[in-house]
Order: structure tokens, then sequence, then C-alpha cells
């Protein structure tokens, strides 16, 4: 859900706060939904789980390929549509209430792109929306997972895990960005000042 929330953020396509993202999300209701059609109408379908397969997934691409795993290769760079930072998302929901959705797009584009070795941080999420997220996903993700392999299941953390990995906001806490994020996000403004010229 967070990484899916990210991406909202880095495109633009989402203004809104965490809290309202998690209320709203249903991606494995949606994937119970399409291999229920795809069972209805005989399809034949393979379904891997990203998260349980991230560390194999040369073998895992290889074999449905149906080649030997050596004849592919590592991208020369591993850091490939990195997740944005928890500043980063702030300042993307920020930038939303005054630009256009593609100009928070190139905003988000040129941070990822101009600087792609950045660790995300953990995003904050209240205990309660944590507890109500969890409740609401672990109804769904049972019904979903019926129609998974069992290796491919979703795999929902315990409340305490969820606490752990998502702490509480501190509403005091300080944005944190490097020079090559502020480099970044200004080239981007330059680009979009451009592009508007005689706009006015």
């Amino acid at each position: 859900m967070v990484s899916i929330f990210k991406q909202r953020k880095k495109t633009g396509r989402f203004s809104g706060a965490l809290e309202s993202f998690a209320a709203s999300y249903n991606a494995p209701a949606m994937i119970e939904r399409v291999l229920g059609n795809l069972n209805a109408q005989g399809y034949t379908h393979t379904v891997f789980n990203y998260s349980n397969n991230a560390q194999n997934l040369h073998a895992l691409v290889a074999r449905w390929l149906g080649i030997p795993s050596d004849r592919l290769e590592d991208a020369p760079d591993h850091s490939i549509n990195r997740s944005l930072t928890a500043s980063e998302v702030f300042l993307q929901t920020t930038l939303s209430g005054h630009l256009d959705q593609k100009d928070v797009l190139l905003i988000g584009t040129m941070l990822c792109n101009l600087v792609p070795d950045v660790s995300p941080d953990p995003m904050h999420i209240s205990e309660p929306v944590l507890a109500g997220f969890l409740d609401r996903m672990t109804k769904v993700c049972a019904q979903t997972n019926d129609l998974l392999p069992s290796g491919q299941h979703y795999n929902l953390p315990t409340l305490a895990e969820a606490i752990a990995k998502y702490p509480a906001a501190d509403d005091a806490e300080a944005l944190t960005f490097s020079k090559q994020q502020i480099a970044a996000v200004s080239k981007a403004f330059g680009m979009i000042v451009e592009r508007n010229k005689g706009r006015v």
C-alpha cells in the first residue's frame, strides 16, 4: 500500500494524506476480481507475488521464459524507479496544491532519475489507522489468497510489526534534502518555467 501511495505522489496522481489513501486502498480485491474472471473464462494464468520473490527474480523469470537463468543480466543501474522519501512525499503533496499534475510528475521523475541511490525512510502512520487498515486487509487478503498459489499469498504483518515499521508521526519532524535532491528539484522548476513561458 505504501509503495503504491508513494508512486501516486511521485506522479502527482494523488494529493491527499496517507490515511485517506489507506482507507480507499483495495488492490487485493481488484486482483481477486481479475483472477476470478480468468478462472471463470477458463484461462490458464501464472501469478507471482513480487514481495515473495524479489531476491529470486532471475531464476523466476528465466523459468517462466524457458531459458537458462545465466542468459539474464542485471541492469547497469540497480536502482530503478525508487520510492520517494518521507520528505519528498511532503514536498510533492504541497506542490500538488499549487502546480499542474504534469509539473508535479516532472519534479518526482527528476528526483528519482537524477538522485536514484536514496534509501526511502519510513512513512509515519498512526496506530488507529494501521489497526483499521490491517483489520480490513485481513478479510480481503484471505479471500484473495484462496485464488493464489500457497507460495504467492499476501503476508500481512501483525499490528506490532506494522507499528515498528511505520511509527507515529512527529509533527515537529524536520524535513531532510540533500544537495543533489535540491539540485534535481531546481532543474525541474527551471524546465517548468521554460515550458510555461507565455502562458500567463
